[in-house]
């Protein structure tokens, strides 16, 4: 899979491979007791200046898991060895000295639509 992003003054060019989705209990209309079951990955095909920020012996590599309806979503990911230079494009026009390192993280997001009684709800958090 390949992003080309041709905006930027200099365009933006990212190559992921070995993506996976799998999904269980696929079901419309949803079910609030029986809610998509999904997990996945990608890796981030690594070339040119990124290869120099990539670690040789740990691939850069986002996996996610969770559960989902029409109303509700609780979801976990796990980034790995993810350069940060990839931002560059982006953000180097806004952060001066250049973005180095890579990222190792976990996030989790839960959402909850309005209901007749509340509103809607976003829950991000990061564990490390």
């Amino acid at each position: 899979m390949n992003w080309l992003d041709e905006t930027l003054a200099k365009p933006a060019q990212v190559k992921l491979g070995a993506v996976t989705l799998d999904a269980s209990k696929i079901a419309m209309p949803f079910a609030p007791d029986a809610p998509l079951e999904f997990r996945g990955s990608v890796a981030l095909a690594v070339s040119g200046s990124m290869a120099l920020a990539a670690s040789a012996t740990v691939p850069a590599t986002l996996s996610f898991n969770g559960t989902a309806t029409d109303q509700t979503l609780s979801a976990s990911t796990t980034v790995a060895a993810w350069p940060l230079n990839m931002a560059a494009k982006y953000v180097g026009q806004f952060l001066l000295p250049a973005l180095g390192g890579q990222l190792d993280a976990q996030l989790g997001i839960t959402w909850q639509a309005a209901g007749a009684a509340k509103p809607q709800a976003l829950r991000i958090t990061a564990p490390q």
